[in-house]
Order: C-alpha cells, then sequence, then structure tokens
C-alpha cells in the first residue's frame, strides 16, 4: 500500500503542477499540501526542475537586511528553503539576501489577503536561485511546519514556462497506468489468498432432495406458535395453515 501512495502523490503534484502556473507542496507523514505560487521573473527558469528541502523561517522575516540564520548542510539530498514575508524592501534585494546566506530558494509569501498572487520582479543578474511567490494563507501554513526534519517542501514549477510538458504528460500516463497495475496486483493477491471453498457446496438441492426434507403447518392456538412468525430469507409474516420445510 506505501507503493500505491507513492503513485498517488506522484499523479497529485503532476496534475497540480500541469494545472497551476507553478506548486510550492507541502509533505509530512501526517499532510500533503499544495499551494499555487508565481514564479520570480528574475529567478532562473531555463533548466527549472522539481526541488525538494527543508524550510526555514527567515530571520529577521521580511529578509530586508542580512539574515541571521544560517542554514545547516544536508545529508539527505534536500536543500535549505527560506521563507520570507512580504514589506519593507523590494522583492529582488529580500532573494539577494537570502542566497547570500545560503538558502537555495526563496519563498515570499504576501502580509495583506488578497484573490490574486503578485508578480516578483527585479534584476536576474547574479540570481541563481528559485524564488516564488504566495498567498498569505499559505505562508502562515508553511510557517507552522518550518523547522521540522521530517517535513519537506518541494517547488513545482510551471510546465508551460520551463518546457517540461511533454515530460510531465509522459509521467502522468505512466503513472496512471502503474497505479492501476498495482491496484489489480493487490486486488488478485487478495483474491488468492482468501480461503478456497469447495465449489460443489454452491449447487442448488435437487427437487427430490427438497421434498424429502420435513415439512410443518404453520398454526397459532391459543397464542401457542409452532414455529417462527417469518420468514428469515423472504422476510414476509407466516400465515395460519401454510406450509413450512
Amino acid at each position: 500500500m506505501n507503493l500505491v501512495a507513492l503513485v498517488l502523490l506522484i499523479l497529485h503534484i503532476f496534475i497540480v503542477s500541469w494545472v497551476d502556473a507553478g506548486t510550492v507542496v507541502l509533505m509530512n507523514s501526517n499532510i500533503t499540501q499544495s499551494f499555487e505560487d508565481m514564479e520570480g521573473d528574475f529567478s532562473p527558469s531555463e533548466e527549472a526542475t522539481v526541488e525538494t528541502g527543508v524550510l526555514y523561517v527567515a530571520d529577521p522575516l521580511d529578509a530586508c537586511q542580512k539574515l541571521r540564520n544560517k542554514p545547516k548542510q544536508s545529508t539527505n539530498g534536500t536543500f535549505p528553503f527560506v521563507l520570507i514575508m512580504k514589506g519593507g524592501c523590494s522583492f529582488e534585494h529580500k532573494v539577494r539576501n537570502a542566497q547570500e546566506t545560503g538558502f537555495k530558494a526563496a519563498i515570499v509569501h504576501d502580509d495583506v489577503d488578497r484573490d490574486f498572487l503578485l508578480a516578483m520582479e527585479g534584476d536576474e543578474y547574479g540570481i541563481n536561485i528559485q524564488a516564488v511567490f504566495v498567498a498569505k494563507a499559505a505562508g502562515e501554513t508553511l510557517k507552522k511546519y518550518a523547522g521540522m526534519a521530517e517535513t519537506r517542501v518541494m517547488l513545482v514549477p510551471s510546465l508551460e514556462d520551463s518546457g517540461l510538458s511533454l515530460f510531465a504528460t509522459t509521467a502522468l500516463v505512466v503513472s496512471l497506468g502503474m497505479f492501476v497495475v498495482l491496484t489489480t496486483c493487490i486486488y488478485i493477491c487478495r483474491r488468492c489468498t482468501s480461503p478456497i471453498t469447495d465449489a460443489s457446496q454452491f449447487h442448488g438441492m435437487s427437487s427430490r432432495t427438497v421434498k424429502a426434507m420435513p415439512s410443518v403447518t404453520f398454526t397459532s392456538v391459543r397464542g401457542y406458535i409452532t414455529t417462527a412468525l417469518s420468514c428469515a430469507i423472504c422476510l414476509e409474516d407466516y400465515s395460519v395453515g401454510e406450509k413450512l420445510r
């Protein structure tokens, strides 16, 4: 079943990334949650791929000054991401501070609720880390899980912008096929491991055997009942004088 869950997660990631411009995916053993994002105009996109990291909260939160919290080196293939709040300075300035501190991606969240995502503009010269913008509600949720070693954040880029549409579509079809195959295998295995019963017991009784069974007439005399009041199979009440077998 863990393999099936993995396939479902892959489907979730690629379906969301196919529909939205970009997606931030939050994952741990208890939840899998995704948030729409807007990629920064100055962040690299020519070789955009899905990146996985551990999330830190910027100190200071607006990252308008040099960050005081430096990321730890990871040995499990993840990158340090930093969560930054909008306001105080330009998006470009925030991302440059994050890059100089050693973070590999910056997630900037809005400081007010609005129905759309802001476009982060700036000079791309010298910036080589990913930068995305998310809504205020997304930032508040991400902040709750920041710093947890077992929690991962994935940055899924826009497939249209990164040129991965064909790859993602192929992966989606393959993943769907894997899911169907795995589901079928699990169903067959369960059927094969269930107790085997002799098929002969499912054959109906002959009419001669049925007629040979003892019978009784249903009666009710002064409250004395010869059998149950109703048929347990057809769920209908007996009538006095009815022949029962």
